[in-house]
């Protein structure tokens, strides 16, 4: 991920704004919760430009199939979410790679900013996500997953 939004997410996690509910339902939100509470804001700093200096996660293996593959595409190209997260899905600033993620992750999340279970610092997920079903959201992480 890139530092800067690496650095968004972690205030937003020191700031527990990181999801609507309250307590947080997920276990890792605590998690992340307890770790950088204390944290300066020079410490979220240097941790994001640490972590953004690890290599990108592996893509899965298999190129997919070919149908879910295009399908899933017309889905990107429709929706726009290579308007923020280019066209090799590798985001920059503050927008996420979201190529090579694991496929649970994608699926979680997205449904998490569809249903204004996960905030970002804007609405602009939850707006792109809206019209999408959730066998749409599947569609899309299946691809995503395996995008090159």
């Amino acid at each position: 991920m890139h530092a800067p939004y690496l650095l968004i997410q972690l205030y937003m996690f020191r700031e527990k704004q990181r999801t609507t509910v309250n307590p947080p339902a997920d276990p890792m939100i605590q998690v992340m919760y307890e770790m950088t509470n204390g944290f300066t804001d020079n410490d979220l700093r240097a941790f994001s430009d640490y972590v953004a200096k690890l290599p990108p996660p592996k893509q899965a293996e298999d190129q997919g199939d070919a149908a879910r593959m295009r399908a899933a595409g017309d889905l990107m190209t429709q929706h726009r979410c290579n308007a923020c997260h280019g066209l090799d899905l590798a985001g920059r600033d503050h927008v996420p790679r979201i190529a090579g993620q694991r496929e649970d992750y994608l699926v979680k999340t997205m449904r998490e900013y569809k249903n204004n279970i996960r905030r970002g610092y804007d609405a602009t997920m939850a707006e792109a996500l809206a019209p999408v079903s959730d066998a749409q959201i599947v569609e899309l992480a299946y691809a995503i997953t395996r995008f090159r």
